[in-house]
């Protein structure tokens, strides 16, 4: 299971390795959705209904939903806000497997330079590979 990281303050320092790591662009969330793999690891290769499954990013008419097998979240459309080249979205009743407490979770995503998606806003931290189409 993954966590995502909910901290949305940066240093100075980390802002200005962001340049080197980030495109220049803005981002859209349509541009994040798929599937998504470590990059040491072949989740791609498993179904989303089971344990090894990669995170998924997908939308269902006005909401999108990111997890996996053992988690999910869902942010509306309307409440994405970029900050500087992430997007950041407040998730209310997230849900994991095998818990009936839900909880409330900030989720931070971008992309790198290699189109690998991140998960927080440290720029030292490793993306996610994206899985290939299913054929």
């Amino acid at each position: 299971m993954r966590a995502v990281n909910s901290s949305i303050g940066l240093t100075a320092a980390a802002l200005a390795g962001l340049a080197f790591v980030l495109p220049a662009q803005a981002l859209e969330v349509e541009q994040l959705l798929g599937r998504w793999s470590d990059p040491d690891l072949d989740e791609c290769v498993y179904a989303d209904d089971s344990e090894g499954a990669p995170l998924n990013i997908r939308r269902e008419g006005d909401e999108i939903y990111v997890g996996n097998y053992g988690w999910l979240c869902s942010v509306s459309m309307a409440e994405w806000k970029t900050d500087g080249a992430f997007l950041v979205g407040e998730a209310k009743a997230c849900g994991m497997e095998g818990g009936d407490d839900t909880f409330d979770q900030v989720l931070v995503l971008g992309l790198n330079d290699k189109d690998q998606l991140l998960l927080t806003k440290d720029p030292t931290a490793a993306g996610l590979r994206r899985c290939p189409a299913a054929p």
